[in-house]
Parts: structure tokens; sequence; C-alpha cells
């Protein structure tokens, strides 16, 4: 039913971009044995209402929503464009270009704090009329009967770009905004698997210790131990940081599993052709006693399993460590480092593999949120409308317009920061893949000189590579994620390689995820760092035993009875 629905979505963008071209034609056909003096019977045809996906409301009206702070926004108190959530550039773009006044019930930086608004408002029967839910509380409204069902308004309200970029993922989003075959609510767009695993490594460290990048796991460790004992970082240096997010990808040790070839919160095929949970993999377990390996000899940070990422990221921006794993956003206090140290010279590759072959790096689409539309809301088309403008406006051709819409002066009025279209729209909608492609234009415009850009934010990442060529260190950060050896350099020739596990299960929690998952997550988690702290692989082998036998095959049946209706 969702391949069905991605076609759908296909066909419309083309058939509209043809008839966009298309202009229509009179026709004045003259019977010939018709005389001038002969009455006609008067034919009466109605027009059909084209629905325009910008079309204003020219007597206004008022749309009620919800708006979390996600991106620790900057505001500018007095500055009408950054007043605040309630009066910036995007609340008065709604309202001059569509006349629409967005109201909000409730504005929140807190997660938590946010959730239970939304609980509350359950409780009193009091929704908005959209808003931005997460899974547990989009699974609720859907229970009830609270959601729109957009499928038909999409259709004809959606832009060509909202149908681009939706169905350019794949139909990955649609799948997990689709229930029995109808979009209920509305999709956020942006879903692509760029945040894999890389590997950063003090290259100028390497060179004091007369070794390469390793690319076995057992070089890494050689190298780390290497780094150590030269205390290449003073007294406390250590050679792969950790933090007690131990199986996240950023200062976490997800990437390590990954190049044994085990994939921890994944559902992946068999096979057979059946999805099973990736973190009860054999391979888990030779990752995981590699890693008791090096955390006995000293080459892990002792404290790895209570130390908040921040106290890591610490670490590594004061010099301690030599080895560490994140993604494209490069991994914590790498850029803090680097910037300090003019001597750190930090390089990105892929991760090392236990064989030493090209490592298969995990991916994931999954969408945690999703636009709520209440199913008593009076004009619903117009939250569409809302993102119509909100991803031209980003998306623009024209460079100013992007600049107006994604940076603002900062309260020290010195420079540009760049967090609008994140925070200050009322549900930020990406364009998949396009942390790639500003990697590929902007390089490119590097290499040949010539500046042809399809993105406008293309144009200002290569601004700043020359700025950073030009000595500006503070383009540091910028430079390392979209230069010429930045992290999407690595991430391009891993996709064009087509080495990216995506998770298989693209669909809103089922009903046991919902009720045991996170419990037995947390289970697992716990049993596989107290392994890598010493205890015995039995004790993880006793957990993924408990995973299966209280929720963990029952999830297995329910995923894969979704797999088989949607493959």
């Amino acid at each position: 039913m969702k391949k069905k629905l991605l076609a759908l979505l296909l066909v419309s963008v083309m058939v509209t971009s043809f008839l966009a071209g298309c202009s229509s034609k009179s026709e004045n056909n003259t019977d010939n044995n018709t005389t001038d003096n002969e009455v006609k019977p008067t034919q009466v045809v109605e027009e059909e209402v084209v629905a325009d996906p910008f079309g204003k409301y020219e007597d206004g009206l008022s749309l009620r929503g919800t708006w979390l702070d996600t991106g620790g926004t900057i505001f500018v108190p007095g500055n009408p464009d950054y007043d605040s959530p309630e009066k910036n550039v995007f609340i008065t773009a709604y309202k001059e270009k569509l006349g629409i006044d967005v109201i909000y019930d409730w504005v929140s930086s807190d997660t938590d704090a946010y959730n239970t608004k939304w609980n509350m408002a359950m409780a009193q029967n009091n929704l908005p009329d959209f808003g931005m839910v997460y899974a547990e509380q989009y699974k609720m409204l859907l229970d009830a009967g609270l959601v729109m069902d957009m499928t038909d308004l999409f259709e004809k309200y959606a832009s060509d770009k909202y149908k681009e970029f939706l169905a350019a993922d794949g139909g990955a989003t649609l799948g997990y905004s689709t229930q029995n075959g109808r979009m209920m609510g509305l999709p956020i767009t942006g879903a692509q698997p760029d945040s894999v695993a890389l590997f950063y490594i003090r290259q100028d460290w390497l060179d004091k210790v007369g070794m390469q990048i390793p690319k076995t796991m057992d070089e890494l460790q050689t190298v780390a131990q290497a780094f150590v004992d030269n205390k290449l970082g003073g007294e406390d240096t250590y050679g792969l940081v950790g933090s007690k997010e131990s199986f996240g990808l950023d200062l976490g040790f997800l990437g390590f599993l990954n190049g044994y070839g085990a994939y921890p919160d994944s559902w992946l095929v068999d096979d057979n052709g059946k999805l099973f949970y990736g973190t009860t993999m054999e391979q888990t377990k030779a990752g995981l006693l590699k890693l008791q390996d090096m955390y006995a000899k000293g080459l892990i940070n002792k404290d790895f399993a209570v130390t908040d990422k921040t106290i890591a990221k610490e670490d590594v921006a004061s010099g301690k460590v030599g080895i560490a794993y994140g993604t494209y956003y490069l991994a914590s206090g790498i850029a803090d480092n680097a910037i300090k140290d003019s001597e750190a010279n930090w390089v990105i590759t892929e991760i090392p593999t236990v064989d030493g072959n090209k490592p298969v790096v995990q991916g994931s689409v999954s969408r945690s949120q999703f636009i709520f539309v209440n199913k008593d809301c009076k004009n619903p088309e117009a939250i569409i409308k809302l993102l119509n403008l909100e991803i031209d406006l980003i998306f623009n051709e024209d460079p100013e317009v992007v600049k107006k819409y994604t940076t603002h002066l900062g309260p020290d009025g010195e420079k540009n920061v760049q967090t609008s279209k994140y925070v200050a729209s009322v549900q930020f909608c990406g364009m998949p893949w396009q942390n790639l492609t500003r990697y590929q234009e902007s390089v490119k415009a590097l290499e040949t000189g010539a500046e042809e850009f399809t993105l406008a934010l293309s144009q200002t990442t290569y601004q700043n590579h020359l700025k950073y060529q030009d000595g500006d260190i503070t383009q540091w950060n910028s430079y390392h994620i979209f230069g010429p050896l930045g992290t999407f350099s690595v991430i391009d020739k891993i996709k064009q390689d087509n080495r990216i596990l995506v998770d298989a299960y693209q669909a809103i929690p089922t009903e046991t995820m919902t009720a045991k998952k996170s419990i037995l997550v947390d289970s697992l988690n716990t049993a596989m760092t107290k392994v890598i702290m010493g205890e015995d692989i039995s004790l993880y082998e006793d957990a993924v035993n408990d995973w299966n036998e209280n929720g963990g095959q029952i999830m297995a049946e329910e995923v894969n009875t979704w797999y088989q209706n949607n493959k």
C-alpha cells in the first residue's frame, strides 16, 4: 500500500510539472449547416476551482498550533524578525503571504514538558489545529480517532517541492505517516540515512608513533595502545573515548560494533527474508569482547559508563583523546580541540573492520516526529500551505531569500547565526540528502571555479570554504563537514558503493514496542556495558534470551507482519 501511495505521488509530481507548461486554447467550432439566425443552446461549463498551494486567504484565518525548540534557539528580543517564537520572519510571512495568523497554544524548549502539554490537551479535549508530536502521542491520537486523513488534501494542495521532498527518500517518510493506506496528518520530510558512523583519529599522533590509519580492529587496538604508552595527550591519555550513551553514534561504540558487522537497535533482513533485531546478532559478541580487552588495558576511559557526553566532549577538546567515533556533524569536541590546538590534525575516514574490508555502516530513516492535524480543523489545507511556504523560502533559488529566512544577527550583532530554519518556522521540513548536495556543489566550485549551484546553501557553504582557506579558523567546522576532506566526502563514497544498511522497519512503533521496548533495550544495553567493563559474555547471552522471552519475539512477529504487507 505504501508503494502504491509513493507511485501516485511520483505521478502527481510529473503530471503537475507537465500541466504547468501547457496553456489552454479556446476553440471556435462552426457548423456549416447553421445559419446566423438560428439560436444555439447555451452551454454552461462549471470551471473547477484549481487549488493554489500558495493561495492567500484574503479574509484571513487563524490556526492554533504548538512549537518546540529543538535547536537551541538564539532569539533577539526587540528584533521583530527574530524576537520570539510568536514574532519572527516566518510568522510574518504566514500572515502577509497566506493571510494566516499562527497562534501557539504553548511553546517549550523542554521535550518532556512539551509532551506533558499534549497529554493534558488530549485529556481535556482541547487540542490545537496542528502541531508536531512524537511517536507516542501520535499513536495515542491515531487510536483515539483524532487525526485527520490528509491523503486527498495533500494531493490537491501540496506544492511540487513538498511532494518531491517526500518522494526523494524512497517512501520511508510516507510509510511512517501512512495508516491503512491513508496519510494521517502530515509528513515531516528530510529523512536520509546520512547519520552513519565515521572514524576520527589524530594524524599528528599517528605521525609521532610512526603508524598509519588503522584498517582493522586489531590495528585500531595497536594504535590506541601506542597513543596511551607514549602519553600523547598527557598523563590522562586514552586512545578511544566513550560515554554513557555507550551504543550511540557520537562518542559511543555503535560504529565500533558496525566494524564487526553488528548493527544495534536496527531491524535487519535475514537470508530467509525475515526481520530480526540487530542488537541480538551473534557478531555483537566479538565486538563486545574486543572492547572488553581494550578497556582492561586502559585504552578506553575507565568511567565511560557514567560519563555524560558533555564531559567526554571536554576530554576530546582538551587533547586527551586520539580516537573517536562520530557522525557527519563531527564527533563532539573535535572542532574545539582543532581550533584550540593548531597541531591537532584530526582526519576523518571510514571505520575499521574486523577483516579490513570496506565497512557496511548502519543508517536510519526512522521518523519519531509527525505533524498532527486535528480532525475537527476547519481549514486543514491551510496547514499544508504553511509548510509549502516554509519549504519555498528555505530552499529558494534566490540566495538573499534563503539568507533572510535562515540566518539573523546574533545578540552581539557581529555575525549571522544560522538557526531559524530549524526553529522559527512552524515545523522544519528538510530536503533529503541536502547536505550531500551542499558538499558536492561547494567542492566542485572550489575545484573548477565555476559557481553553479542548485541550492543557495551550497553557495553560502562555498563562500565559507574560501574564508577557511584564507585563514578564518571559525569556519573549521563547516570546512570539515562539507569541504574536500570533510565528513561528506566519506559519506559520498559509502553511499555510491551502496554500503549503508538501512533499518528495514519503517513504521510507527507496534503495540508491544510501545509497551515494552524501552525497558528491554535498557536491559540489553546494561548487560553489554557490563561485559565491556569485565563481566562474562554470558551476561549478554542471558539478556538476549530475556529480550526474546519478554516481548522481543512478539515484536519480531509484529514487524514481520508489517514487512510482508509493505515490502
